[in-house]
């Protein structure tokens, strides 16, 4: 509907006109400025400025907005200050501002459906004009549309190389005269510049929303805008949520399902891998399956994006399933088994942990939980204990000769497990079927640790009893959104030549829309990868941030409907058979337990800040609107 009204105003119009900057093309971070904060980290590294480039360069654009070349400033103007007052070099000058302009071109990103309209507005031979009030100069500016997939050969008029404005109507005026008599329909994202100024300069005007408006009127903005504190990491991530894939449509609620997924989960992922590049030690890292099908491959990629060299690894066949069959040797193993959490069947408990498949047909309607039942389920199965012992001596042979071949391979017995985490269940078994202390490095970890109670290192990204982690809380979403085409590994076993043997059960990945999910996944990381290349630590965005992203774009029902119906968990470990995800009653289901999703959110001073800017620039009249702008530039924003 909008859409029609746009192209019933285009129809009966000889020109069409549009702004540049949040119309034509945005930037990949919340807020213009914080192009300068990217500057300001580029000037660091390569020239090692002593000064706050940022913040110089903030108020030397301050002091033009109030001087007599309020109109005709341009980019030169503003480094002449700052050369001046930062006593620079004329070669110095020159290269702090071109960092700003590579800033520039790397944030710097189209509206797609804008350029939609426009190209093929500009394919059928209609007469367009661009108007920008800006700094930047007319080919400066037309580079950076050339990035955005625009045209070279357009008609541009910036504000500085007229010295007249957009927002007090003198650029119109001069426009609407130099076309004499033909109409003009201008489309913007400024009330007053774009909308007010232009129908006073007696041609037609439609106003589109700003991406980042609409990210601060959406009920995201509430858990999110605490981040909204001025670091350029934070802001890139936002700016990507807000500007490049939900609100990036001017003319629709479309959005980008894919990028949207693949920052979803990516965000917390890259966390993870950074974590991981920036611990590094001397060991061999062993990523497990299930989920080092996925983080070994983006762990690497990682790597090569970001020009680090990665450390020592190799895929480890393991799991809690496949290393609990293998480690009974006595009654005093069967304790530690029975001392690990299970709520569930006990005919299913000695499959998953024992190996046992022939059962009394009684256990299959016991329900257990350990550890508190463990005297009563040692009662009941003892008779089963001398079996258990007979089949699990041929897998830990094996898995003693997997790790030996491991170590000798890498030349070296430092061992580190990665993998997800909560219990540190496989890691604990291994260290003790083994006899090596392995170590562990897990996304995160629970009020359990299981490896500590032997000794083990034991680390994580985050701790589960340092504060609320909605990942943790909702691990479920995740481990369904890892899930593998090959199922969950039962055990290891050793054939007559000496290969390793892997048996998997059948909880195999066979959704399309997860697995395209995984891969938009990687592409994030990839991205992410690139910029922590780029910036180093300067790049280094909290997994809390990660995680109240993740957790409210579950919350508010914007993943794809399909990929969420795809949300099925094999949790037989756990003794939970399978879970399914319902989101009409938000729970999560498995013919043991129910678990709902967990939420919570909260609002800050910035909101409110918003809210009134927003509601002063709504009501202010068109003749105070200069005047409470330069209050607002120079006191406020």
């Amino acid at each position: 509907m909008v859409f029609q009204k746009v192209q019933k105003f285009i129809d009966s119009t000889d020109i069409v006109s549009f702004d540049v900057f949040d119309t034509l093309i945005t930037r990949k971070v919340l807020h213009p400025a914080d192009v300068f904060s990217l500057a300001a980290i580029l000037a660091k590294q390569r020239m090692n400025i002593s000064f706050d480039l940022r913040k110089v360069r903030i108020e030397a654009e301050k002091k033009l907005v109030d001087s007599e070349k309020k109109y005709s400033y341009n980019i030169q103007d503003i480094y002449k200050i700052i050369k001046k007052e930062q006593n620079l070099s004329d070669e110095l000058t020159e290269q702090l501002l071109t960092v700003e302009l590579e800033a520039e071109e790397k944030l710097v990103c189209p509206r797609k459906d804008v350029r939609d309209l426009f190209m093929e507005l500009y394919n059928s031979g209609k007469k367009l004009l661009l108007v920008s009030d800006m700094y930047l100069s007319s080919s400066q500016v037309k580079h950076l549309l050339e990035i955005c997939g625009y045209p070279d050969n357009l008609d541009l008029f910036v504000s500085n190389e007229h010295g007249k404005s957009k927002s007090d109507g003198s650029l119109w005026k001069e426009i609407v005269g130099r076309f004499d008599g033909k109409s003009i329909f201008h489309i913007g994202d400024d009330k007053f510049s774009d909308s007010i100024a232009v129908k006073r300069a007696g041609q037609k005007a439609f106003l589109i929303k700003k991406s980042v408006d609409s990210f601060f009127e959406s009920k995201l903005f509430p858990l999110l805008q605490k981040y909204d504190n001025g670091k350029f990491e934070n802001s890139l991530i936002l700016g990507k949520l807000s500007n490049e894939i939900l609100f990036n449509n001017a003319f629709s609620g479309a959005y980008n399902y894919d990028e949207l997924t693949g920052l979803w989960t990516g965000a917390a992922l890259a966390c993870f891998i950074r974590w991981l590049i920036n611990t590094k030690d001397d060991s061999l890292l062993l990523f497990v399956t299930r989920e080092g099908y996925i983080f070994q491959p983006m762990y690497l990629s990682y790597c090569k994006n970001a020009a680090v060299e990665p450390q020592r690894n190799c895929m480890l066949f393991t799991s809690r399933q496949a290393v609990s069959r293998a480690y009974v040797t006595s009654e005093k193993e069967l304790d530690d088994l029975l001392d690990l959490n299970y709520k569930g069947y006990l005919d299913r408990f000695l499959e998953t942990r024992c190996n046992i498949t022939n059962v009394n047909p009684e256990f299959k309607n016991v329900r257990i939980e350990l550890p508190r039942q463990k005297a009563m389920v040692k009662e009941r199965i003892s008779s089963y204990l001398d079996e258990i012992i007979k089949l699990a001596k041929p897998l830990r042979d094996a898995y003693l000769n997997y790790i030996s071949s491991c170590c000798q391979e890498a030349k070296t017995d430092k061992l580190t497990i990665v993998d997800v985490g909560y219990f540190g269940t496989t890691q604990f078994l291994l260290s003790k079927l083994s006899g090596n202390k392995i170590a562990g490095k897990y996304f995160m970890i629970g009020n359990t640790k299981y490896p500590k109670q032997i000794g083990c290192a034991i680390t994580s990204l985050f701790n589960y009893e340092e504060g609320v982690h909605p990942i943790y809380e909702n691990i479920n979403f995740l481990e369904a959104s890892l899930q593998v085409p090959y199922g969950q590994l039962k055990c290891l076993r050793q054939d007559k030549n000496g290969n390793y043997v892997t048996e998997c059960n059948d909880a195999k990945q066979e959704s399309a829309s997860v697995a395209k999910a995984q891969n938009s996944f990687l592409r994030f990381t990839n991205e992410d990868a690139k910029w922590y290349g780029t910036l180093g630590e300067s790049f280094d965005y909290s997994i809390s941030l990660a995680e109240d992203i993740w957790i409210a774009l579950i919350y508010y029902n914007l993943l794809p409907q399909e990929l969420i119906d795809d949300f099925i968990l094999d949790d037989d470990f756990l003794g939970n058979n399978v879970w399914k995800y319902d989101s009409n009653k938000r729970k999560w289901i498995s013919d043991i337990n129910e678990t709902p999703l967990v939420f919570s959110k909260s609002m800050g001073f910035a909101e409110k800040k918003l809210k009134i800017k927003n509601f002063v620039k709504d009501k202010t009249p068109y003749f105070m609107y200069n005047l409470l702008r330069k209050i607002w530039i120079k006191y406020i924003k």
